[in-house]
């Protein structure tokens, strides 16, 4: 924190009044000696009045030198405070600024997280792998559908393989998480296959009465790439095979 400091300038002080009079009465000492106490300036009358000029005089320069001094600190605390005001309005600047940074880098962070919680990794050309592993809670099964349909359209993906051999348990009240992203990928026109299913995820599943019809299961990515490569070449055989024949009949 800010100090005002403290104005340097010599407050007043009773010697300095006590010097003034005392240099007066010692004048007057002399001039009564010298003039052997004649003259005007020894006039009652005179005397009083030119005393309390002198004495009225010394007072005003007093207390015009106590106001001009008075004036000259209030001035520089004013000033002392402009320049820690200023300094305090940088710090706050500065401390706003590095918590933007922060802010910055933790979100960051978490979409480096994100991105590893939920990997997609190229198997071959067209084929997808997105493992899953750990606990599949609530927040992880929202990015789910979202991650995976964006690294989909981004690799034009054929085939996907969603390996969920990783998971532990998954929470009753998202259960369908992994078939409602399998249906989200169907839609777009893709393929998906669910590999990895443990015996405690097919009890689980089992037990809710989640119907797995129509969808497509492997026990590992391997079996599933290797059914998948067969088929393909198989249509491909199948293809070959028949534009053969349509040639030889033309």
């Amino acid at each position: 924190m800010c100090l005002a400091l403290q104005s340097s300038a010599p407050p007043f002080s009773r010697p300095f009044c006590c010097y003034g009079i005392g240099v007066y009465i010692v004048n007057i000492a002399v001039l009564a000696v010298v003039w052997q106490g004649q003259g005007a300036l020894f006039d009652p009358v005179l005397f009083t009045f030119a005393t309390t000029q002198a004495i009225a005089v010394m007072v005003t320069a007093i207390v015009s030198g106590k106001a001009q001094r008075d004036a000259e600190a209030n001035a520089h605390r004013a000033e002392e405070t402009l320049i820690c005001t200023e300094r305090q309005a940088q710090e706050l600047a500065q401390h706003a600024s590095d918590l933007e940074q922060q802010n910055e880098q933790q979100r960051q962070l978490l979409d480096l997280v994100s991105t590893l919680e939920i990997p997609a990794v190229s198997l071959a050309d067209g084929v997808l792998l997105a493992p899953l592993v750990g606990h599949l809670d609530s927040r992880r099964a929202q990015m789910l559908t979202s991650q995976l349909l964006l690294a989909i359209n981004a690799q034009r993906t054929q085939l996907v393989l969603l390996d969920i051999a990783g998971v532990s348990t998954i929470d009753t009240s998202i259960d369908r998480a992994p078939l409602e992203t399998t249906q989200a990928v169907r839609l777009l026109g893709y393929k998906i296959i669910i590999t990895g299913i443990s015996a405690s995820v097919a009890v689980t599943i089992t037990h809710l009465g989640i119907n797995l019809a129509g969808i497509a299961t492997a026990r590992t990515p391997q079996e599933a790439l290797v059914s998948y490569v067969a088929r393909m070449a198989s249509q491909y055989s199948a293809t070959i095979n028949g534009n053969g024949a349509l040639n030889s009949m033309n």
